[in-house]
């Protein structure tokens, strides 16, 4: 091959990509609305820029080459990476942000307090669209923190770098399994949990977090956490269920989360829980944080300044 005299352009890079994906000239040419000739000559022009060979080519079959195995998710890398920034400049030029990317905590998108703030911000502007990404118990503070999402719905405590806006506070419950012992009282209080093995989270989800969700503070005497390391609340409901331990949840689990075998208590000597709107504290003023911010206020009020907490 000759030496490399130019970048490959992003059209080649997209050719190539199609043509491993398919590993036939036709295919590949049909998908893109090219004529096999036309696919051709892109990409010997990409193998003339890189100075290499992708494929080896025969009259029956289409393979990489080892060169081309290599380059290929650096290709998809640079591709998805062109695809990013013209979304972007679409969005620049649209006036203002491009659609939000919103986490929730798993079932709260449901919640009416939620649902609030996502009907103010399609009222105040209605040709928004929005994103939508679910989060666990450790990704709600690792998604906000990298930018993964503008902004989450998720439950305190929050990580130090977050941003928050209090939305709703409620109860705390504990699930048992239906079987339980404790399952027909009409009030339980913490102590009664001291002998019981909670469910334990995984060493991925923040400290402070995982904490206050276990009930941590619990007498010293109390039995150890139950050996797992869940990531999510429906892996947790599945072991309360088979008998491996209790759970702590917010009160509107009853509705979001009825599960067979899972019984509800309420508990006296527990805090109560809070939900938020949380934003990364560098990326306040964003226009997607700003507009949900906004309109968090607007039903919420603004009288509780944004705060975080440490974990």
């Amino acid at each position: 091959m000759s030496d490399v005299r130019f970048d490959p352009t992003v059209r080649q890079l997209e050719v190539f990509l199609m043509l491993a994906s398919e590993l036939h000239f036709g295919r590949a040419a049909a998908r893109l609305y090219l004529s096999q000739p036309a696919l051709s000559r892109q990409i010997r022009a990409l193998e003339t820029r890189l100075g290499v060979d992708l494929l080896d080519r025969t009259t029956r079959s289409v393979h990489l080459t080892s060169a081309g195995s290599v380059l290929l998710p650096k290709a998809r890398s640079v591709v998805e990476a062109a695809r990013d920034m013209r979304e972007e400049a679409r969005s620049q030029t649209r006036g203002a942000f491009c659609a939000p990317r919103v986490g929730f905590f798993q079932a709260e998108a449901a919640l009416p307090h939620v649902a609030g703030v996502l009907q103010e911000v399609r009222r105040t502007e209605p040709g928004v669209g929005i994103r939508l990404a679910t989060l666990d118990f450790r990704t709600q503070t690792s998604a906000v923190l990298d930018g993964t999402v503008d902004v989450a719905f998720c439950y305190l405590p929050v990580a130090r770098g977050i941003q928050f806006r209090s939305l709703h506070t409620e109860p705390r419950t504990v699930g048992v399994p239906s079987d339980h012992p404790l399952a027909g009282r009409d009030e339980v209080r913490l102590e009664d949990f001291a002998g019981e093995r909670v469910i334990g989270m995984s060493e991925a989800v923040p400290p402070l977090w995982r904490d206050f969700w276990t009930l941590a503070d619990r007498p010293r005497d109390s039995a150890p956490l139950a050996d797992h390391s869940a990531e999510d609340f429906e892996t947790v409901l599945t072991a309360v269920a088979l008998g491996h331990g209790v759970c702590v949840a917010p009160s509107a689990a009853r509705r979001l989360y009825p599960r067979p075998g899972v019984s509800y208590l309420d508990v006296a000597g527990i805090p109560d829980c809070t939900s938020v709107l949380a934003w990364a504290a560098e990326r306040r003023d964003t226009p997607e944080a700003t507009l949900f911010r906004k309109a968090a206020e607007t039903l919420h009020g603004v009288s509780a300044a944004p705060g975080g907490s440490p974990w």
